[in-house]
């Protein structure tokens, strides 16, 4: 017992795609975590909160949102985390009045053809890759495009810059642009696997600002 609610074990129950396999953390009521593995041909292993699981905001690793992508409509498609990273990639390479801008289509980022004209051979690179809804879109070069020769997903783990913990660029910009869309902290931090704490200082501005400078 705990503040009065007793401790549930999830272990072996399904969520969706998500079968239970152990206890990652105990948190506080909803934000307790658990080590889940999804049931899609990849069998991804994916940390999920309580709340997440029995709510169904989380009911695989990331799989359901891209299957059948192309025969859904934009309306649909809309709704998606992975379509969400390509309209960001979009607006940060080609919208002159968005804030980042300079620091991607301003220094010439571009994305490739073939993803700028055809979302759908985006989310099909993306699939073939690993993407799951626990990963970020990072590029190997930031003076070069995004492209699938210098793309790649990758965890928050492999998102820290030395003993500094300063994130990529492009985890911090898509925090700011999470906020930007009114997005709760927690929800980004279970999403982007960062801690609330980032989060909040770099809402505030008073962290990692200055590795956009």
């Amino acid at each position: 017992m705990k503040n009065g609610n007793r401790f549930q074990d999830l272990t072996g129950q399904v969520f969706g795609r998500l079968t239970v396999l152990s206890l990652f953390s105990k948190g506080n009521g909803k934000m307790t975590k658990w080590n889940c593995q999804c049931n899609c041909f990849k069998k991804n292993i994916v940390t999920v909160s309580i709340a997440h699981l029995k709510t169904g905001h989380t009911r695989s690793c990331g799989c359901l949102n891209i299957e059948g992508l192309s025969n859904r409509g934009t309306h649909k498609l809309s709704k998606t985390r992975l379509y969400r990273i390509w309209i960001h990639m979009k607006t940060r390479c080609y919208n002159e009045n968005h804030q980042h801008f300079k620091y991607y289509g301003g220094k010439g980022i571009k994305i490739c053809d073939e993803w700028l004209s055809d979302n759908n051979l985006f989310f099909k690179w993306a699939n073939d890759n690993g993407y799951t809804d626990f990963l970020s879109i990072e590029r190997d070069d930031n003076d070069k495009d995004y492209a699938p020769s210098n793309c790649r997903w990758i965890s928050q783990r492999q998102q820290v810059y030395n003993r500094s913990n300063m994130l990529s660029k492009d985890v911090v910009i898509e925090i700011k642009e999470m906020i930007e869309n009114k997005m709760p902290n927690f929800e980004i931090s279970t999403i982007l696997k960062v801690s609330r704490c980032v989060v909040s200082k770099i809402k505030n501005g008073l962290s990692y600002s200055e590795y956009l400078n």
